[in-house]
């Protein structure tokens, strides 16, 4: 069933005005009449704009006129129609067809939906395991030069205790060896002192006997004997 601008607005429930721009915007498919007047299939329609329940009321009050005999008009649609039981079966089929479609239309749009949202799960999915390699390795890399850090401060400290333990050795060794020549030094010196002393009184006593045998021998002093 074909039906005009007016027609159709007035099936949707929307205005001339509303029903033109969608035309004009390629909203829906159309055709034209003998009188060049641009038509809509009321399948074509439903498809559109949805099989709810007051379009298809008002589908079939505009097949079926009303008990005043009067059907649904605009200011242009003002004749009174009758349609058969055979057209009206085809509009009931042509419903039905148009429902199925958008029926059709709607899983399809749901299927593309669920493979565009599989197809993003499964990209995150790869871009979250290769972040999830890239981490691992970054943290086993890490844990290995913190591993070699640890066993490098380790023989720092090592290499730094041998090293202060051979200086104190070394230390205590060299304040020995001092401490030895200092004793060695102090005996010496001992020594020489006491030498010294006896060298004194040898001398004392050698100076006593050449000013006694002076004496003597100038008679300052006689010995007789």
């Amino acid at each position: 069933m074909k039906l005009s601008m007016e027609q159709a607005a007035v099936v949707i429930g929307k205005s001339k005005k509303t029903i033109y721009n969608h035309k004009d915007k390629n909203k829906f498919s159309y055709d034209f009449d003998e009188d060049g007047k641009a038509v809509i299939d009321a399948s074509e329609l439903i498809r559109v704009y949805g099989n709810k329940p007051d379009i298809a009321q008002r589908l079939k009050e505009l097949q079926q006129p009303t008990n005043e005999n009067e059907s649904v008009s605009t200011q242009d649609y003002t004749k009174k129609t009758k349609t058969s039981v055979k057209e009206s079966e085809i509009v009931d089929y042509k419903i039905k067809l148009a429902r199925l479609e958008a029926e059709l239309d709607k899983e399809k749009t749901i299927k593309i939906k669920v493979e565009e949202d599989l197809e993003y799960f499964k990209e995150a999915l790869e871009k979250s395991q290769e972040t999830a390699q890239k981490v691992t390795f970054l943290l086993e890399d890490q844990r290995s030069k913190t591993q070699n850090h640890d066993e490098d401060w380790k023989k720092s400290i090592q290499a730094l205790e041998e090293k202060i333990a051979n200086q104190e050795t070394s230390a205590k060794e060299k304040a020995e060896e001092e401490a030895k020549q200092k004793e060695l030094l102090l005996a010496e010196k001992k020594d020489l002192s006491n030498a010294n002393k006896i060298y004194a009184g040898l001398a004392l006593i050698a100076l006593l006997s050449v000013i006694a045998t002076t004496i003597i021998q100038t008679g300052i002093i006689k010995i007789s004997f």
